[in-house]
């Protein structure tokens, strides 16, 4: 047979094939929706969705001060979720990337910050959000780029910039402390407009972690803390400090901080140690400063005594700790063997700023059919897969 007519019956058989499908998919009406359902976004002539989906981990949840039923997390998939009734449901929204942080406004309940592909802001508890920075009239475009088509901003002056990370003034809600990078050089900018416009302060030496206010400090004359892997700089009075890690301390993975009425000092937390963040870490540490960064006390040695002699050292993964109350702090931990055949991952608790540590929420990670901690709600993953599944707290 003639190539061309065989090619010819040969894509005809093809259409008929798809026409019988499609005709059957008609008849059977198992592709079409039935009638009473209503749309979730309100509209019955466009798409809808079903609920999250799809894998991916959840990131960066931020639990408002106001409102403890007010959460925020993020999947590094790009969607983003948000509950207001302490996570019995959820709405997922995009700001059109993975979210890295939230912020809430200390004195306004309804104010939240976001940034993904830009720096954004709610005024309605993230029901709608606008971008703040890079400021609106400078975006001329976005681009796609690489084979997860990543959205990145286009702007007049051909720059990349990028917020690392915000703070907000404790006592005006106008001033925003940003660490920006600008094309590969960071610095710190402020804002006192609601980030209208901005003013750079100081050059920094590495890309930025976290910001923290000294809430105790003159308006004027904020102490601020800034982050960084293997720095903390120290803004005080319009000084700028840059502090070195300790001198077993290559990197800290992650930090966190809060002001303690009960000493009038800033408590600042960091860990360090191989984890799922820094796989060539090493040994594990949980350090405390009481001086801004300048000196640090690793608080680990309770805790670390709760491993079965003679046993690796767990990973830390995360920590955490009360903003009001510092001397209460969570970490995450992992590989933790506790007996000679019980290795487990959860959450450890302090209450006495690392003088004494308990497992709070311990899984037995290799015990999949009894490893679940007792005082620990589960959901359907733990109990189909156990708990190595969902995993440790990955913030």
């Amino acid at each position: 047979m003639n190539k061309s007519i065989r090619h010819i019956y040969l894509t005809a058989a093809y259409i008929l094939q798809l026409l019988a499908l499609l005709h059957v998919v008609s008849c059977t009406g198992e592709n079409t929706p039935p009638s009473d359902i209503s749309n979730p976004n309100g509209r019955n002539d466009d798409w809808g969705y079903v609920g999250p989906g799809g894998g991916g981990a959840m990131f960066h949840p931020a639990v408002s001060p106001h409102d403890p039923d007010l959460v925020f997390v993020s999947c590094d998939m790009t969607g983003s979720y948000v509950t207001y009734n302490g996570g019995d449901s959820w709405r997922m929204f995009n700001l059109r990337g993975v979210n890295r942080f939230y912020v809430f406004d200390p004195n306004d309940p309804d104010v939240v910050y976001a940034r993904s592909i830009a720096l954004f802001r709610s005024t309605d508890r993230g029901n709608t959000w606008q971008v703040i920075y890079p400021v609106p009239e400078a975006i001329r475009g976005i681009v796609s780029k690489g084979d997860h088509a990543a959205e990145i901003l286009v702007t007049g002056d051909n720059t990349e910039r990028t917020v690392q990370a915000l703070a907000i003034d404790p006592e005006d809600s106008k001033k925003l402390y940003a660490a920006i990078d600008i094309d590969g050089e960071p610095g710190l900018y402020i804002s006192s407009d609601w980030g209208k416009t901005w003013t750079k302060e100081f050059e920094l030496n590495e890309p930025v972690k976290n910001i923290f206010i000294d809430p105790s400090s003159p308006a004027d004359k904020r102490k601020i803390m800034i982050t960084g892997s293997t720095s903390i700089s120290f803004e005080d009075g319009g000084d700028l400090h840059v502090h070195a890690l300790p001198d077993d301390v290559e990197r800290f993975t992650e930090y966190a901080a809060g002001y303690s009425s009960k000493t009038g000092k800033m408590m600042i937390y960091a860990i360090k140690g191989r984890s799922y963040f820094d796989p060539e870490g090493g040994r594990p540490g949980i350090f405390l400063s009481s001086d801004y960064g300048k000196t640090w006390k690793n608080i680990q040695d309770d805790l670390i005594s709760k491993c079965h002699p003679g046993e690796e050292f767990p990973e830390w993964r995360a920590i955490a700790t009360c903003q009001n109350n510092p001397e209460v702090v969570y970490v995450s931990y992992a590989n933790f063997r506790t007996s000679e055949d019980s290795i487990c991952i959860g959450v450890a608790k302090t209450g006495d700023a690392g003088e004494t540590w308990n497992l709070a929420w311990k899984d037995k990670a290799n015990q999949p059919d009894a490893g679940s901690a007792p005082n620990f709600k589960s959901g359907w993953l733990n109990e189909r897969f156990g708990p190595g599944w969902g995993e440790n707290p990955f913030n």
